[in-house]
């Protein structure tokens, strides 16, 4: 099965699963799921920290240089351990202090097994190498070992937390079983370890962290000041529409996650190329992310009746608002990691990230008192506006396009 196959697979696993869910929890034990949910990813994504960037980019220089890689993986590695450790902790903080969180303890440490499983595969490593078949497959095996379990042990809102027990299990016993069987391939010689290069480690996936972090935190403050104001049912009926919003954007996550180590590579090695092969990521990525939004938006009625019934319908009006968002969170992901962070701009991009999203904690509690739901929506739509439009100017003002674009889109049109 070629790599494309297997993406469309990954990203087909979830939507099996998802009617079925829907229906059989119903909005308010699938909105309890889904800050849960959220707040793991979140958790999740302090575990990888910035080091899909940062140890990535590394591997890629040091591929030839065994004992650099060894070591470059085994402080890494230990950095992700020491950050899953202090998840883990944050977890069960949060659950007694906020208590929205504390009704459903369960959740939260089925999360805490998620969390930690999270970094058993040396994700880094594969990209690196560009053996992204093989992460692939890792991710696909994650999504389906689950697929089953839950059809068998789901059957009523009340079984919940079994549905992050099951992603836990199936994530831990998939990544533990693809280090097994890859480990010859894995040039990994464990030394002991230096507490100076770990926290190198972490210093420099630093400001990346900010970034992804950041991004993150807001999503899952969304969600649960929604369901501290409006309830679990509400977040439910969102995170229907924003599961369909996310889903649709991942269609062209990978094509950016792939594009990523060689336009690092080709800006410091020829910018005529790396210009040319933006203006391609530039058209692949906008015509398929407007077709999506497009279809989002002119079918949401006909695709929230579909995955969740009309317990749902609200969802419908949500996922028209958030249809555009597709296209913006594109091309955020265009401007900033493509072109700012593969140039070293990392320290403008975070201020960027840093303005905006103040502006979002600022709003996000008024805007969802006063609107609901609607609220929430508006306010991410903002906020993806703001990031879209902040970093084409810097872009712009930088000067990091030159001429050499402008003159192959004219060419292209």
């Amino acid at each position: 099965m070629s790599l494309t196959g297997l993406q469309i697979a990954l990203y087909i696993i979830p939507w099996l699963t998802l009617p079925y869910l829907l229906r059989v929890l119903g909005p308010d034990a699938w909105g309890r799921v889904a800050v849960a949910q959220l707040t793991i990813g979140w958790l999740s994504t302090l575990t990888m920290w910035g080091f899909p960037w940062t140890v990535t980019r590394k591997v890629a220089a040091q591929i030839d240089n065994q004992a650099a890689l060894s070591k470059t993986l085994t402080n890494s590695w230990a950095a992700q351990i020491l950050l899953a450790s202090a998840a883990v902790i944050t977890l069960l903080i949060i659950c007694h202090i906020i208590p929205f969180l504390s009704e459903d303890k369960e959740l939260y440490l089925y999360g805490c097994g998620l969390v930690i499983a999270g970094v058993l595969f040396p994700t880094c490593y594969f990209n690196g190498v560009e053996r992204m078949f093989e992460v692939a497959v890792v991710q696909l095996l994650c999504r389906a070992v689950g697929v089953i379990p839950l059809f068998i042990f789901v059957k009523a809102p009340e079984d919940a937390p079994i549905v992050i027990a099951i992603a836990a299990y199936s994530t831990a016993l998939v990544s533990i079983a693809a280090v097994f069987f890859n480990r010859k391939n894995i040039p990994l010689k464990f030394q002991l370890l230096s507490f100076a290069f770990v926290f190198r480690e972490l210093r420099e996936g630093a400001s990346m962290f900010f970034s992804t972090g950041w991004l993150a935190l807001q999503s899952s403050l969304i969600t649960m000041v929604l369901g501290q104001v409006a309830g679990a049912a509400s977040v439910g009926n969102y995170s229907l529409a924003d599961r369909v919003r996310t889903g649709a954007q991942s269609i062209v996550g990978p094509i950016f996650q792939a594009s990523f180590p060689r336009m690092a590579s080709l800006w410091s090695i020829s910018e005529n190329n790396a210009q040319s092969f933006l203006l391609r990521l530039l058209i692949v990525s906008l015509g398929i992310t407007l077709t999506i939004a497009l279809v989002c938006g002119f079918f949401a009625d006909r695709i929230v009746l579909i995955l969740g019934g009309d317990a749902y319908q609200a969802s419908a009006y949500l996922l028209r608002w958030m249809a555009p968002i597709i296209v913006l969170s594109a091309l955020t992901n265009f401007f900033s990691l493509q072109i700012m962070v593969a140039n070293g701009r990392i320290r403008a991009f975070n201020l960027i990230l840093f303005w905006v999203g103040l502006g979002c904690v600022v709003c996000v509690y008024p805007m969802i008192y006063w609107l609901g739901a609607e609220g929430a929506v508006v306010l991410l739509l903002l906020l993806e506006s703001a990031l879209a439009g902040s970093t084409l100017v810097y872009v712009l003002r930088s000067k990091l396009l030159t001429k050499r674009f402008n003159q192959l889109g004219k060419n292209n049109l």
